[in-house]
């Protein structure tokens, strides 16, 4: 039963999509090309988005909120982001959740 378990989380993680494929009324394509991708990202409060997956990316909070992030392995962790912030992100496959009380609008640069 554990080496099944293991078999489906790892098939989760290794075939989980684009944001933008899973998620289209979250992420925004505006910029494309070979070596990055820019999605413009909008949770409304109480919106919440797909499993997906994202290379290594840098982003920019344009509006700030509270977000819950559940990882591929079910951790689960709460984040404010506070308009103005910028950080940079290892590649990670998630779910995110706006339980705040406010949009948040992001800016989100992934390397391809």
């Amino acid at each position: 039963m554990r080496k099944l378990l293991t078999v489906i989380l790892l098939f989760g993680v290794t075939f989980a999509q684009a944001p933008e494929k899973v998620s289209p009324d979250v992420y925004n394509v505006v910029f494309e090309n070979e070596n990055v991708k820019v999605l413009e990202v909008t949770f409304e409060p109480g919106q919440s988005d797909k499993m997906h997956r994202h290379n290594r990316m840098v982003y920019y909070v344009i509006e700030g909120s509270t977000m819950q992030i559940t990882s591929s392995n079910g951790t689960v962790n709460v984040a404010e982001i506070k308009e103005g912030s910028s950080a940079q992100q290892d590649p990670v496959v998630h779910r995110v959740k706006n339980i705040g009380k406010t949009r948040a609008r992001l800016i989100v640069v992934e390397e391809k």
